[in-house]
């Protein structure tokens, strides 16, 4: 049997049920992502399969690509595949909460924003937990069109949590320090006018009319010097 079917040399695939759709409707879109997010966890558990104080995560993530297999299947279904495709169980998306917990009474209360970096798992982490939420974003656009199972919805929102969780064990269990944003010089005083700003101007958008009587006062009250 041949890998190719030439069915979809003019942009269209068949959905489960037979439905034939365009290659970038939004449910391909969000299977295709979900594809994706498969293809980088299988990255990420060929390295730290090398790894002695890692190596016993990597069943669990080639168990969350089976999942994932499903998850995609859910994304897949068209016009004519309901109920053609069993939703994720509850006790896995239970098994994913309850690594999450676990890896999560390791660490540290966090303090200051992480950033990735630091160890080359830990960033392949933070790649699985970015893509995941992608693939989140794709299934519900999919989902406001088409209607999604809610238990692939679900499933990759714990699925993102767990990546960061993971990626902090990782950081610890090798002994590197977590990367922490540093200061940028924009403290919170300057936050809360960025935001009062941001108000003021949605507010004239609105209302044009007032600009121009009310606008000094308000200058004035919160001592802001415009530079002309």
């Amino acid at each position: 049997m041949k890998i190719y079917t030439k069915t979809g040399d003019g942009g269209t695939t068949a959905l489960i049920g037979g439905e034939r759709v365009a290659k970038y409707d939004l449910r391909v879109e969000a299977y295709g992502s979900v594809d994706e997010l498969t293809a980088f966890i299988a990255l990420l558990a060929d390295k730290l399969v090398d790894d002695e104080r890692t190596e016993h995560l990597v069943s669990q993530l080639q168990t969350i690509e089976c999942r994932l297999m499903t998850v995609a299947a859910l994304l897949a279904v068209g016009e004519g595949g309901e109920g053609k495709v069993a939703p994720i169980a509850e006790e896995h998306i239970a098994e994913l909460e309850e690594l999450i917990d676990a890896l999560q009474a390791e660490l540290r209360p966090i303090t200051k924003f992480t950033i990735p970096g630091g160890h080359r798992a830990c960033s392949l982490c933070h790649v699985c937990r970015t893509v995941c939420r992608r693939a989140e974003r794709a299934a519900l656009r999919a989902d406001q069109e088409h209607g999604v199972a809610e238990s692939a919805k679900v499933y990759l929102n714990r699925l993102s949590d767990l990546y960061y969780t993971l990626g902090r064990t990782i950081t610890l269990r090798a002994q590197v320090e977590d990367i922490v944003k540093r200061k940028t010089g924009v403290t919170a005083d300057k936050i809360v006018m960025f935001g009062l700003m941001r108000k003021i101007f949605r507010y004239f958008v609105s209302k044009p009319q007032v600009i121009l009587c009310v606008l000094p006062s308000i200058l004035e009250r919160i001592n802001l010097r415009l530079v002309i």
